[in-house]
C-alpha cells in the first residue's frame, strides 16, 4: 500500500523531470484568474501516450487565487492502473508561470474519476491550462 509522502514525493519528483517540457496545443483558457474558463479541452495528443485519458473539464483558479485545472482521468487500460498528471499553467505569451500534479491511483479499467491540478505560484492576467504529461503504472 502507498503511503501519502511516497506519493507526493514521486509527484515532486515527476515535477522536477518534465520541467521545460511543452506541447503545441492550448486545452483550456482563463482570461482572468477569478474566474474558471468555461470551455472544456482534452490533453494534446504530443504530451504523452496516455494524454487521452485525461480531459480538463476547466481552467482557472482556487479560492485563495491559484491557478487551478479540474480534471476528469478515464483509464483506458485492461488494468487497474494509476495516474500521475502534470499540468502547467502559461500566459499569454506562452511563458510558464506555474505548474500543478494531480495523482489518481487504483482506477478500474473504464473507471472516470475526477481530481485537481492546483499550481504552486500565482498567475495574473490570463492564463491556459495545458497538459505535459501523463504517467500511467498498473496498480501494485
Amino acid at each position: 500500500m502507498r503511503t501519502p509522502a511516497l506519493l507526493a514525493a514521486a509527484a515532486a519528483l515527476t515535477a522536477a523531470a518534465v520541467t521545460g517540457c511543452s506541447s503545441t496545443d492550448t486545452t483550456t483558457t482563463s482570461d482572468k484568474p477569478t474566474a474558471s474558463a468555461t470551455a472544456a479541452g482534452t490533453a494534446p495528443s504530443s504530451a504523452t501516450a496516455h494524454a487521452d485519458d485525461v480531459r480538463i473539464d476547466t481552467c482557472g483558479t482556487d479560492t485563495y487565487g491559484a491557478p487551478e485545472a479540474k480534471l476528469t482521468v478515464t483509464n483506458s487500460s485492461s488494468k487497474h492502473s494509476d495516474y500521475i498528471v502534470e499540468v502547467e499553467f502559461i500566459d499569454r505569451d506562452g511563458v510558464r508561470q506555474s505548474e500543478g500534479t494531480a495523482v489518481l491511483n487504483n482506477l478500474a479499467p473504464g473507471q472516470a474519476a475526477k481530481d485537481k491540478a492546483i499550481g504552486l505560484e500565482n498567475v495574473t492576467g490570463g492564463f491556459n491550462c495545458r497538459v505535459i504529461k501523463v504517467t500511467r503504472h498498473a496498480t501494485l
